[in-house]
């Protein structure tokens, strides 16, 4: 990472910092979580062995997103943003998230109106659980306090005929519907039909269908791949 980089050429500026942007490429678009968060505090680590005259500097992850193109999202969108802003909440670290445009599926904070796209409301609760543990000087308390998410285990399976849900790292809930459709946080989608199981598995929600077929994505906002299905269970141990 700081190939090309002298430390002479910083040693004797003042009032710098380090800027880094993270994509999911970065990590082969990897859906661990724990890849990710390695990764961006390996950034870190490895920017801050160069100083300057103040020292150790500072560092912004200046630009961050669940799109590296700014169209499709990543297969690992959701870990990436959870990975910066798990790095602001441990270290501090000031963040910036790139937005792309109003209402694109990708990088795109918002629905395209006044409403938050499941990336912005990740993003947004971030900057809220930030605020909590970094609150500054003022006196006000928080007037809208943030609940942490806490996703479902990994392997969660839900069975049609079951109101109960999994919640991704987003907070948002997957459930069955009685007609045997998936519902994102009481929306249904209408792509989906005789669904007879759910399953959060590395961060991503599956669905089986009556004919034995899964598919799976990581936001709500993403497609369901492999286009025609697969007949591989993604659950660890079970039988094709």
């Amino acid at each position: 990472m700081l190939q090309g980089y002298k430390a002479s050429d910083y040693a004797g500026m003042t009032n710098t910092i380090w800027d880094m942007h993270y994509y999911g490429w970065l990590t082969n678009y990897s859906t661990d979580q724990a890849t990710n968060n390695n990764f961006v505090n390996q950034m870190v680590q490895q920017v801050q062995q160069i100083t300057n005259a103040d020292g150790k500097m500072a560092v912004l992850v200046g630009e961050y997103g669940d799109s590296t193109t700014g169209t499709a999202i990543d297969p690992n969108g959701t870990q990436v943003v959870n990975a910066v802003l798990n790095a602001a909440k441990n270290t501090g670290l000031s963040t910036a998230a790139w937005a792309w445009g109003s209402g694109n599926p990708g990088d795109g904070l918002t629905t395209g109106g006044n409403g938050l796209s499941s990336y912005g409301q990740l993003v947004a609760r971030g900057i809220k659980e930030i605020a909590v543990k970094y609150p500054g000087t003022g006196s006000n308390p928080d007037p809208d306090p943030v609940t942490p998410v806490v996703p479902s285990p990994d392997n969660t399976v839900v069975m049609a005929g079951s109101t109960a849900a999994i919640t991704d790292a987003a907070g948002n809930n997957w459930t069955i519907t009685g007609s045997g459709q998936i519902a994102v946080n009481g929306t249904t989608d209408a792509t989906t039909a005789n669904v007879t199981e759910l399953a959060y598995v590395g961060g991503t929600v599956w669905q089986e269908n009556a004919s034995n077929l899964w598919w799976g994505k990581t936001s709500p906002t993403a497609s369901w791949s492999p286009g025609a299905g697969t007949s591989t269970s993604p659950l660890p141990g079970a039988a094709t």
